[in-house]
């Protein structure tokens, strides 16, 4: 047995203080050229280092002193690809594990670590360049980063370019940043800018400094601008007076989207507002139905309703239509009221009062055509149905009489479509359900019948798409309700039948959004509605979307393009 005297005693020196007095050592013996066994030839300079602390500390010349590589056994390496300036930081890091690192070396020492395969000084270059990035050199650390593989540098960098595009697009490195990463960039709903126009002078910026070559890019680039976002005048000034721009049939056709947005309030066929700059809403405005003054708006895209300002009266078997983001509201059912007509106003979200109808009207429909408003047919209080139609201005706030439909109508569709106001269905003087089409040439103020429906309807719904004229549901002469629609090919004068809807129903809103039709409420044999239906061309189907707030019939609408604070 060991005696106490005999007994093994371990004792070991604090982990920490040995490593940093080991380190120190082996880096004095570095920088004193003690017990070196190669020098790394780095342009025309020399440094002497331990070819095992540069095995320890790199997988790459892991690989060139362990393996049959010739330089196994080399006194000297040449590494030319590095900066000379740069070696005296990545040798102390490769023995210490300490680096003194700034904006000078910071770039040399990323590369130099990418390629000797030292992540961990990759990594707190990169984290370095991260906290020094500006407007001046975030698109030069983005492509410095793309080209290192240096993935956080280069997320950290276009988030900035994003977050401060306007500033970073008037930098030198803009002008070289490459048209695949600037469509990119400009492509992005998260875009910030303080106005559109910043990226459309960006974009000519961009393309002049190297016009020859860049000018094929144009159309494509113009083609990612929001340009709803544009004012009018800004359009009309400068982005109309481009040669870029009117060179380009692709181009001009945005540009004249564009203007048009203005005055119809219609964005098919252009991109939305990004984020920053989405100050407004389109949403399809619901109003009246069954002597109610309720004014609802739903948003198709989000499946949510919000309520709006009620109108000044109750409404029941009445019209609307909008004009110049204006919503207009006429006739109703109540004898006292049937000539008032308000316009709803979406800065003020408020309803005022304008010109009274000429003559009192219900079961009438309303169209809008080259900012003028047009109101069809309809019941009046002594002869029953009318085959009357009226103008209004709403410039000068006056009403004009237009030549009358070939056939009286009441609880009629009427759509505009193509320079044209279509008048279909309805029923007329002597109460005959009616099948019968006509369509007015504004022009020649001549009204001209065109092949029947395939069913007579009364109360129907219908609206314009793709420059076909669809109409569903409605009431038939025994008093049932059709789920059965029908669809007209203006081109052609075609009729041809629809899928029906999922319920059967008459006196139904509907509104056009986008490539799909929606139906609100309605009523039929078994009372009010309150289901929301949509078409989608590309299904060809109906299909339940939403249920309103309240179940209403008679209800009309049309879209509107609502400042966001009215949505709540």
């Amino acid at each position: 047995m060991a005696t106490a005297f005999e007994q093994e005693t371990k004792i070991s020196a604090p982990k920490d203080s040995y490593k940093e007095s080991l380190l120190v050592s082996l880096e004095s013996l570095r920088r004193d050229s003690l017990l070196c066994d190669v020098v790394l030839n780095v342009n025309h300079q020399e440094f002497q280092a331990h070819r095992c602390i540069l095995t320890a500390s790199s997988p790459y010349f892991r690989g060139v002193f362990t393996s049959d590589m010739i330089e196994k056994e080399a006194k000297e390496l040449d590494l030319d690809f590095l900066d000379a300036d740069a070696m005296e930081p990545l040798l102390k890091y490769m023995y210490t594990g300490e680096v003194e690192i700034n904006e000078a070396n910071a770039r040399s020492l990323v590369s130099a670590a990418d390629f000797l395969l030292i992540q961990s000084l990759k990594t707190i270059g990169c984290e370095f360049l991260e906290s020094i990035i500006c407007p001046g050199n975030c698109f030069e650390l983005r492509d410095f980063a793309e080209k290192y593989n240096c993935d956080q540098l280069k997320a950290t960098a276009t988030t900035f370019i994003i977050n401060n595009f306007a500033a970073a697009s008037e930098s030198e490195g803009f002008k070289f940043v490459e048209y695949k990463i600037l469509s990119d960039l400009i492509s992005r709903d998260e875009l910030v800018v303080s106005g559109e126009e910043q990226v459309y002078e960006a974009i000519m910026s961009w393309v002049r400094n190297d016009l020859d070559t860049r000018k094929e890019c144009f159309e494509k680039l113009f083609s990612e601008l929001r340009l709803v976002s544009i004012s009018k005048h800004y359009l009309t000034e400068t982005v109309e007076k481009e040669e870029l721009v009117s060179e380009s049939f692709e181009c001009t056709k945005l540009l004249f989207k564009a203007m048009k947005s203005f005055a119809v309030y219609e964005f098919e066929g252009l991109k939305k507002p990004r984020k920053v700059l989405e100050k407004h809403v389109n949403a399809i405005v619901l109003c009246g139905g069954n002597r109610s003054r309720d004014v609802v708006c739903f948003l198709p895209d989000e499946n949510k309703w919000s309520v709006l300002t009620e109108s000044s009266i109750a409404r029941d078997e009445h019209a609307v239509t909008v004009s110049d983001n204006v919503l207009f509201a006429f006739g109703t059912n109540q004898t006292e009221n049937s000539q008032i007509v308000e316009q709803f106003n979406v800065c003020s979200n408020t309803w005022s009062l304008i010109t009274n109808l000429p003559q009192s009207r219900c079961a009438l429909t309303a169209v809008t055509l080259n900012e003028q408003i047009f109101i069809l047919g309809g019941r009046t209080q002594h002869i029953g149905a009318t085959n009357n139609m009226m103008r209004y201005d709403p410039s000068i706030n006056k009403w004009f009489y237009e030549t009358p439909m070939n056939c009286s109508r009441a609880g009629l569709c009427a759509v505009s479509l193509n320079g044209f106001i279509y008048a279909l269905s309805g029923i007329n003087v002597k109460g005959e359900f009616l099948n019968t089409v006509e369509k007015y040439d504004l022009r020649t103020k001549v009204w001209t019948e065109i092949p029947p429906m395939l069913t007579a309807r009364y109360y129907a719904s219908a609206a314009a798409l793709n420059m076909k004229i669809y109409i569903v549901g409605g009431q038939v002469k025994n008093g049932s309700c059709l789920s059965s629609g029908e669809v007209l090919d203006v081109k052609t004068d075609q009729w041809t039948a629809l899928p029906g809807l999922s319920v059967p129903r008459q006196a139904a809103g509907i509104s056009r959004w986008g490539n799909k039709l929606y139906l609100f409420g309605g009523c039929n044999n078994s009372g009010r509605l309150d289901s929301v239906e949509c078409f989608d061309l590309e299904s060809n189907s109906w299909q339940f979307v939403a249920k309103m707030p309240v179940a209403r019939s008679w209800v009309q609408c049309g879209v509107l393009r609502l400042p966001k604070q009215l949505i709540v």
